[in-house]
């Protein structure tokens, strides 16, 4: 039987502060290309997906795809904080978006 309700009461929740949210897309402008910038396809919504991982990972992604590949590339070794285990191990030194 599941602890977790029907309403998601009990479920994992990440929240953010909004002036987190400005940060990484003041971060997201100064790390990535004005091309890189510009491959971030909105009909997908994939502008919000690299602002809002940019925000709980803590850093901007080092690549955005052009070629059909993993959509969004992040590099942590040199991330700010440490994130929660339960979002991505502690150890992950990289992560993906696809």
């Amino acid at each position: 039987m599941s602890m977790l309700s029907e309403d998601g009461a009990g479920s994992l929740a990440v929240v953010m502060w909004n002036r987190t949210l400005w940060w990484a897309v003041d971060e997201l402008v100064e790390k990535l290309t004005p091309e890189q910038l510009s491959n971030l396809r909105v009909r997908t919504g994939e502008h919000l997906a690299a602002i809002l991982t940019t925000t709980f990972l803590r850093t901007a992604p080092a690549e955005v795809d052009t070629k059909g590949d993993v959509d969004l590339w992040f590099d942590l070794t040199d991330a700010q904080e440490r994130r929660r285990t339960e979002i991505l191990p502690g150890r992950a030194t990289s992560a993906g978006l696809r």
